[in-house]
């Protein structure tokens, strides 16, 4: 192996006499730091590298269906993500019907959640089976060599004064958190905002009688041909010279094109509606009202034996994400001490986000310092991993 490497190796046989798993690690050492390689840049740029393993984003399932009534799918929305819909053409059926769910971050021991419309409006379990990729972790059997190495403990004497310690009464801060969730969801909205309790939802009033309440037409006739229950809704506020209209209607953030599906819908798995009659900066088919409805499905499933019963199938994940869990930042004796000053936290933020304007808020613990390093790790919006630090003065 002497044109493997640079310059002089010293006792080549020791590498090649009575082989154990520390001549060989030691080996690698030596082929790392001493070795050279050559690589022909034009066999580099024209040959495709072969792909061995597929990226990971998530968690991605195939959902395959044994038995349908309308080919409409209902992915209820876990921690990580909303919920979504599928709908299969009749030819999708020709073959293996399945459909498939990318890129979902699940946390432990959450569920998935997959109903379908029927063609009366009404919500079933799924009968579907599902497979997960990735389900599990992968073991590597690598052995690393673990090198002793004895060090002693470095000790700080940090003087305590108890004497100045003072023991502050706790404070309790109570607020309304529904009010601060509706002001929060007003704010993005020029209509009317209602919020579902358990009393609403459980009212056992359906959708159409709802919104004809507000101030809508509504009328709920019978496909003769079919037999199935239509729905019409129109604004009574008269925008055009056609005549009253009929509003645009958004289930879970998708536009409704047929409101059949809302004939018999039930509210018991409603977080909130918001109707707005003006339609502001929706086009002109927005003049004649915008009506959204989100719906909260795991709620529903958490508090209703029979949505439990009827409504979903649920899918244990096999591999899930680990809880997130709250940072308590350490109690220290003194701020001034050199142990706080080389290894000292004031604080870890999780999941942030960056507004629009490109600007985060954070509250720091005031320790009389002049300055802390802010170590940032995440993931821009391109899908790239950051990763860095910077020192950051603190005002005074």
């Amino acid at each position: 192996m002497q044109h493997y490497l640079r310059g002089v190796i010293e006792s080549p046989n020791y590498y090649f006499t009575n082989v154990n798993y520390r001549k060989k690690y030691d080996l690698d050492l030596l082929c790392l730091t001493q070795g050279w390689s050559a690589y022909s840049y034009e066999k580099l740029l024209n040959t495709k590298p072969k792909t061995f393993y597929d990226f990971e984003n998530g968690i991605n399932s195939t959902v395959r269906i044994n038995k349908y009534n309308s080919g409409n799918f209902i992915v209820h929305k876990l921690k990580n993500s909303k919920p979504f819909y599928v709908n299969l053409a009749k030819e999708d059926f020709d073959l293996e019907p399945f459909f498939k769910i990318k890129n979902l971050f699940p946390l432990e021991d959450e569920a998935i959640s997959i109903s379908e419309t029927t063609k009366d409006g009404s919500i079933n379990k799924a009968l579907v089976f599902t497979s997960f990729k990735p389900s599990s972790v992968p073991n590597h059997s690598i052995r690393a060599y673990k090198l002793e190495k004895k060090q002693g403990l470095n000790t700080v004497d940090t003087p305590i004064f108890f004497q100045e310690i003072e023991k502050l009464d706790e404070v309790v801060i109570k607020t309304k958190k529904k009010q601060e969730r509706y002001d929060k969801l007003k704010k993005n909205s020029n209509g009317t905002i209602d919020i579902f309790d358990d009393v609403q939802r459980n009212s056992n009033i359906d959708f159409a009688t709802y919104i004809s309440s507000k101030g809508f037409r509504v009328s709920q006739p019978t496909d003769r041909q079919s037999g199935e229950p239509l729905l019409t809704i129109v604004n009574t506020r008269r925008t055009t010279l056609g005549g009253l209209q009929p509003p645009l209607i958004f289930l879970d953030g998708v536009q409704l094109q047929d409101f059949s599906i809302l004939a018999n819908f039930r509210l018991d798995i409603v977080d909130y509606i918001e109707i707005d009659k003006s339609g502001f900066g929706q086009g002109i088919r927005g003049t004649n009202g915008v009506i959204r409805i989100v719906t909260d499905p795991q709620l529903r499933l958490n508090n209703s034996s029979y949505y439990n019963k009827f409504s979903a199938s649920d899918f244990t994940v096999p591999l899930g994400f680990k809880k997130e869990r709250k940072y308590y930042n350490p109690k220290y004796y003194s701020f001034n001490s050199k142990t706080f000053t080389d290894y000292g936290i004031v604080g870890w933020y999780p999941n942030i986000t960056v507004s629009e304007n490109g600007l985060v808020y954070l509250k720091v613990l005031d320790t009389k310092v002049d300055e802390v390093k802010m170590v940032i790790q995440g993931i821009d919006e391109e899908g790239k991993l950051i990763a860095t630090e910077h020192i950051v003065p603190l005002s005074k």
